[in-house]
């Protein structure tokens, strides 16, 4: 049941999927640079006439807790990046008139616990940047936290959708036997 549909909707979808993980990929770059930057202030090997905006007033402890948060931060952007990899697998399976299929399922579940794993990331990331703040008296450490509840909202639906469409591919293959 292989069919290649020209859905402009999919078009579009793969297009934003596409430029999504190339912004993804400059964004894990940047920060890659600036938690390099951050590990080689930590390690005291900046020049003196060097500084690292923002945080050259840190203390040695509070770079570090910055690096890990920053790290942090990073894997989430990774598993964002899975997250859109695997939405793109899903397009491509509407697109060729199959996505019920055990495999989109699959895909379904594995991006509802990269939600759920990335928004926990964020969480600990916004706890140490608060710590940051609260204990080196950087008041100009700018680390925005808030908890998401649509994140958790969302893996809650990808979650309930992946139960769907394995139904789905469970209620195909029976229909496919019995013809």
């Amino acid at each position: 049941m292989k069919t290649a549909l020209n859905d402009p909707l999919l078009t579009v979808a793969r297009v934003a999927t596409w430029v999504v993980q190339v912004m993804l990929l400059i964004a894990q770059v940047a920060l890659g640079v600036a938690i390099a930057a951050v590990v080689i202030a930590a390690l005291g090997y900046l020049p003196d006439n060097a500084t690292v905006s923002g945080i050259d007033h840190l203390q040695p402890a509070a770079l570090w807790a910055a690096a890990l948060a920053m790290a942090l931060v990073l894997a989430a952007l990774g598993m964002a990046t899975q997250f859109v990899v695997r939405l793109r697998q899903i397009i491509d399976t509407v697109g060729e008139g199959d996505p019920f299929v055990a495999d989109n399922a699959r895909r379904l579940t594995r991006m509802a616990w990269l939600i759920v794993i990335g928004q926990v990331l964020t969480i600990i990331a916004g706890a140490i940047g608060t710590w940051i703040e609260a204990t080196d008296g950087a008041a100009e450490f700018d680390l925005e936290f808030s908890i998401s509840l649509s994140g958790f909202i969302l893996a809650l639906i990808l979650f309930i959708l992946a139960r769907v469409f394995r139904k789905g591919a469970e209620m195909r293959a029976e229909l496919e036997g019995t013809v």
